[in-house]
């Protein structure tokens, strides 16, 4: 195991002051990584973005975004990564037809991008391919972010530390299930806060 290169520290020595280990306490370095991985996973899922730049390919159905069959005026794709540091986008197209860098407007600080002409696509399935870099750079993640993401390593250690990780498995329907504990109400509040501080509430 090893820290994944989406992970939010580059290195352990980052977080081990907050769980009170001193750097030389490599005794349960593998289970930090696995959990340092885990809760950037668990971050990101509930913020609905990335945070550390990564390349992202995305397909979209046409039918529904661009208007092929209804001519309609509304033809906006909501990204998952943003803020989105490659403009133009390093791919975007309909029905494998490459759709010019004048042909759209992105708004990179969001990650959603505005198609101002209409396209025709075969299907309207699956036909829309854009791909772009999202992220930030671990020089420049938001000090809140690193804040946040340790405040959840913490509690997930503790979880693992106090034995919470290690009680009997559950079955349900085929499929295995450890307990765990669920976040603090404070850590879904600023999750919450981090995912509606760009987009607001509304994702069209």
């Amino acid at each position: 195991m090893a820290l994944s290169s989406t992970c939010i520290w580059a290195s352990l020595n980052e977080v081990k002051p907050w769980l009170r280990l001193e750097p030389t306490d490599v005794q349960h370095d593998v289970v930090l990584e696995q959990l340092a991985n885990s809760v950037t996973e668990e971050l990101e899922g509930m913020a609905q973005r990335v945070f550390v730049s990564r390349a992202i390919t995305e397909t979209f159905d046409s039918r529904a975004h661009v208007g092929a069959d209804r001519g309609c005026a509304v033809r906006r794709f909501t990204l998952r990564g943003y803020p989105i540091t490659s403009s133009p986008l390093t791919t975007f197209t309909i029905d494998g037809v490459a759709v010019d860098a004048d042909d759209y407007v992105l708004d990179a600080a969001a990650g959603v991008v505005h198609l101002l002409t209409t396209y025709s696509a075969e299907t309207g399935l699956w036909d829309v391919v854009l791909g772009y870099t999202a992220g930030f750079s671990r020089a420049t993640l938001p000090a809140r972010v690193l804040q946040l993401g340790a405040e959840m390593l913490a509690f997930r250690y503790q979880d693992w530390s106090a034995g919470a990780n290690a009680v009997q498995s559950m079955r349900m329907g085929g499929a295995e299930y450890i307990p765990r504990s669920s976040w603090p109400y404070h850590i879904k509040d600023a999750v919450d806060a981090l995912r509606l501080e760009v987009r607001g509430p509304v994702f069209a």
